[in-house]
């Protein structure tokens, strides 16, 4: 029988798709598809381009604080990582507990920490309403008011919540301001049960919620940023479904329940109903979720892809409501944008930080999803098999996505302080783009090209994000009209074009096969393949880029860089925006409106841009 295109395809790749025998704790680079770029740690060694380290005999370091668990230390000691808890200076990456402001100021060009200077601002319940409350003001609450339930600071606002439960009757959530693992957290429904003195959030309580076998449930969505300006998001296409134990009942007699109305795993699993997943469950497969299993309704945890797949089978649009929750992150994140970007000038110059939040997320019956609250040192715990696979995932795509620059290679150039108006990007013109804006072009490109299984969120081409920003700051514009275009990578730089054609190859050919034929034990970090489809309307072209809140497929995919790190606000008018590379001055802010979907990003996109880039990332969903 002769073999058809595809077979030859597959057989012709089959070589290049084998995974590499890594030995366990050696270290490897990444090759840049740009020419003379420095080469990145590679936590995913797969692809073409990767290769072990060489240039070093000096160990690379991870200093670890505050939670030090098996998931990370192990992912970063099976690609080359050496681990320190003592106060060296001479580490590479510091994953742990918040850092000082004074502590940024002295990071060298190769050292990374795992938060951003400020991000209280959205971890901390209190602030992350304050700020919410903010931007209601000041841009519109039919932008920034739909998607938290009302909320109440005691004891500044204990009045109001006072009048406020005496009118409806209803009940309540009270949360400790800096509470973690559902510590302090109960239902009340009397203005007794409230500390006047005892500094606290209230929140109006959500009686309709979404069931599943009769129990409430949330959604632990990881969102990573990479930089602050331009302002970079992306959101992880799997995550975890979180079960109360108790089937729920309406009413206030059930109000002391733990177990029926909070949903958080440490109150939960203590129960003797609780049930952990186990390791076969179908994971990464939001996009073509398998047929639901009701084996499943036992346990107390699901992966995203479980849910996807309930949701599909119970007739209601997960694409639709995927949409919608990553619209909210968007919205919640630009709350804290203007804090964060401040606290990132004053004492982050260097933009070497990342920041992966957990994001928790709750539906309603009509399927709204409602923000909980925002973690800014998620879970990484492998309490099951299914939690291991997921988080050792999530962690080595971060990694890969940040990109750490490789020991002994050449640093990239950064840009020194320069005048900057948005006046110039009213004539966009990329080949003409001073050599700043390029370098910005290029970094974004470079990271978009190690993005794994992350999705890209913001930037986005037409996003409807820059009108919502307080200022959206040059590097936003840049990076939103670049991804618009239809110009080839090399106006930014020299481009390795073999490189790019064979990756392309590759990617699409892991596409096509199951997870089960690349899965490398959890030991090494990941399963090696992405195996989300994406789902295209026939005869339609392929997006640049997936829906800014869609499901569009990135498939696993890394490279060289030199992370542009930085932030990002909205324009008032003619006001001097200063970062610690560069200043410019901002013409008049655009008028604020409603926002509609962005849609797919590119629908023509030109031969050379495709051929370059359109295939590495993949098909995007259309909504």
């Amino acid at each position: 029988m002769d073999q058809s295109d595809s077979e030859k395809d597959e057989s012709a790749m089959s070589e290049v798709l084998k995974p590499a025998a890594k030995p366990l704790g050696q270290l490897f680079a990444l090759k840049s598809v740009f020419q003379h770029r420095p080469k990145t740690i590679s936590f995913n060694h797969d692809l073409v381009g990767s290769s072990i380290c060489t240039s070093t005999k000096r160990a690379v370091v991870l200093k670890m604080s505050g939670a030090k668990t098996n998931i990370v230390r192990e992912t970063f000691r099976a690609n080359g990582f050496k681990t320190t808890t003592s106060d060296t200076s001479s580490w590479t990456v510091h994953w742990g507990k918040a850092q000082k402001f004074a502590s940024y100021n002295s990071l060298t060009e190769r050292q990374y920490v795992n938060h951003w200077p400020g991000t209280f601002e959205l971890g901390r319940k209190d602030r992350l309403a304050r700020n919410i409350a903010h931007m209601c003001r000041r841009i519109g609450s039919k932008e920034f008011g739909f998607f938290t339930p009302r909320t109440f600071i005691v004891p500044g606002d204990y009045k109001a919540l006072k009048n406020d439960m005496a009118e409806s009757k209803g009940m309540y959530i009270y949360k400790p301001c800096a509470s973690a693992r559902g510590i302090g957290i109960k239902v009340i429904d009397s203005i007794s049960q409230v500390n006047k003195g005892k500094y606290s959030l209230v929140q109006k309580y959500i009686s309709t919620p979404y069931l599943i076998d009769g129990r409430k449930i949330d959604i632990r969505i990881y969102v990573a940023v990479t930089s602050i300006d331009p302002l970079k998001v992306y959101v992880y296409p799997e995550g975890l479904v979180r079960f109360a134990t108790k089937r729920y009942k309406k009413g206030h007699a059930a109000k002391k329940s733990r177990m029926m109305h909070l949903t958080n795993y440490s109150v939960n699993v203590k129960g003797a109903d609780f049930v952990q997943p186990g390791a076969d469950l179908p994971l990464f497969s939001v996009d073509s979720p398998p047929e639901f299993d009701e084996s499943w309704f036992e346990l107390s945890k699901w992966s995203l892809t479980m849910l996807a797949a309930f949701m599909e089978q119970r007739g209601d649009d997960f694409k639709a409501t995927w949409e919608s929750i990553t619209d909210v992150i968007v919205r919640a994140l630009l709350c804290g944008d203007s804090a964060l970007n401040s606290a990132f000038k004053a004492n982050c110059p260097s933009g070497n930080a990342f920041e992966m939040f957990g994001v928790d997320i709750m539906l309603d019956a009509a399927l709204k999803p409602w923000l909980i609250e925002i973690n800014t040192s998620p879970s990484t715990a492998s309490s099951s098999p299914m939690d291991r696979v997921i988080k050792s995932s999530v962690l080595s795509d971060l990694l890969d996505l940040v990109g750490l620059h490789a020991p002994k290679t050449p640093l990239p150039p950064r840009s020194g302080r320069i005048k900057r108006s948005l006046r110039d990007l009213d004539d966009f013109i990329p080949e003409e783009l001073p050599d700043h804006a390029k370098l910005t072009l290029l970094e974004l490109e470079e990271e978009l090209h190690r993005c794994g299984r992350w999705r890209i969120l913001f930037p986005a081409a037409d996003s409807p994000y820059l009108r919502l920003m307080e200022i959206p700051r040059y590097n936003n514009i840049l990076a939103c009209k670049w991804l618009a275009t239809r110009t080839p990578l090399s106006v930014l730089g020299p481009v390795d074009a073999k490189l790019i054609n064979v990756r392309r190859r590759q990617i699409q050919m892991i596409n096509r096969h199951p997870p089960s034929s690349f899965n490398r034990p959890v030991t090494n970090a990941r399963p090696v393949t992405d195996p989300i489809r994406a789902r295209v309307k026939p005869g339609s072209p392929k997006p640049l880029l997936s829906s800014s809140r869609g499901l569009g497929s990135r498939v696993s995919t890394r490279l060289d860089s030199g992370q542009s790190r930085s932030r990002s606000r909205r324009p008032m008018a003619h006001t001097v925006i200063r970062t610690p590379s560069q200043r410019g001055i901002v013409g008049k802010a655009p008028g604020v409106g409603r926002t509609v979907s962005a849609g797919p990003r590119r629908a023509g996109v030109s031969a050379a841009r495709l051929d370059m880039i359109g295939s590495i990332y993949g098909a995007g969903i259309y909504m």
